[in-house]
């Protein structure tokens, strides 16, 4: 039986950006309403690939490769607040997706769609989990 692993791309904040998201879920998620994440688990994903056998996990490298180049600077405010309902999770959300940004989650699912997986059909929402 092959070995799938659950994966997603995703940018992770920098230390400064950290203590900033970290101190938003403290004010955000009162003790005892659910369960924050921990700091180190906070990232903005940009595609999520769920369970990915061994075997192709060299294409994933490969489509991540191919576009790691591409990126261009960008600030994001994570400017609104969002419960979503079936997964039940809090989450900051972006009202304004920057357009590097956009364009990169473009190029990756193209990257990814090249190498045979069906990236996602629906917009990117750029999200934090808290």
């Amino acid at each position: 039986m092959t070995t799938a692993r659950r994966l997603f791309f995703a940018l992770w904040p920098g230390p400064e950006a950290l203590v900033a998201a970290n101190a938003a879920v403290c004010r955000l998620v009162p003790p005892g309403t659910g369960r924050p994440q921990r700091p180190d688990q906070l990232h903005l994903t940009l595609e999520f690939l769920g369970g990915v056998p061994e075997p192709r996990l060299g294409s994933v490298l490969e489509a991540g490769e191919s576009v790691a180049g591409l990126a261009t600077p960008f600030e994001i405010a994570l400017d609104r607040l969002e419960h979503w309902q079936r997964p039940q999770v809090l989450c900051l959300t972006a009202s304004v997706v920057p357009e590097p940004l956009a364009a990169l989650v473009r190029s990756l699912r193209s990257a990814l769609s090249a190498r045979g997986f069906d990236p996602e059909n629906r917009p990117f929402r750029p999200h934090l989990t808290l």
